[in-house]
């Protein structure tokens, strides 16, 4: 059976359930990765969940081979009263793309919700699709990029890695222009905890707060 889906604002799909009972698995795999190539971001909804961490692993596993971390194949990301990192906090966690701290870029993220807030009460995870954006900045924007590279360096629980990475370059397999940002915590919030390290070469440092501003 043809996949059946619905535009998501400008960037991304929604397929959803026909029941509260459907699995995953019951989704064709290829058509399904056809629509992810297409469209970079899909949101399944409805689905049965998981029962087992491992039940999750191996239907990521159906999609390619799984990037092992410190942490093993899935990183549990549940808020912590006392969190000793930012990713555990219920603050909020600046723009980034994930893998950023590894030396091969991943080809797809899976993201698993267990269970949701309430309405506006927070919890929403934004997607950037950087093509798209870097399509539609203008010449100045995309001249003050050109050659910057970002330095960025944090430690954490599972990882101490130090990652620089051009604003504006290509991605891997495709070829098309793409842009890798990971955004500095708001200037003065005392609250964020683990504050990585950042520098951006390229630019002279009295350009940096504007440069920041553009993206």
């Amino acid at each position: 059976m043809s996949l059946q889906y619905s535009k998501i604002g400008s960037v991304g799909v929604l397929v959803e359930a026909q029941s509260a009972q459907q699995s995953l698995v019951s989704l064709d795999l290829p058509e399904l990765r056809a629509l992810f190539e297409r469209e970079h971001l899909l949101v399944l909804r409805g689905f049965r969940s998981f029962e087992r961490v491992d039940a999750f692993t191996e239907y990521c596993e159906l999609w390619g081979e799984i990037s092992l971390w410190p942490f093993g194949k899935v990183l549990e990301l549940v808020e912590q009263k006392q969190p000793e990192d930012h990713i555990f906090d219920s603050n909020y966690v600046p723009l980034h793309w994930d893998g950023m701290y590894r030396p091969e870029v991943p080809e797809i993220q899976i993201f698993h919700c267990v269970s949701a807030p309430g309405e506006n009460a927070g919890g929403r995870t934004t997607f950037s699709n950087t093509a798209i954006a870097y399509a539609r900045a203008s010449e100045t924007d995309r001249a003050r990029w050109a050659g910057v590279r970002g330095v960025y360096e944090r430690k954490m629980e599972f990882y101490h890695s130090k990652s620089v990475a051009p604003i504006v370059t290509k991605h891997p397999t495709r070829g098309y222009t793409v842009m890798r940002y990971c955004e500095p915590p708001k200037e003065g919030d005392s609250a964020f905890i683990n504050h990585p390290l950042f520098s951006f070469e390229g630019i002279p440092e009295s350009e940096t707060r504007e440069f920041t501003q553009s993206m």
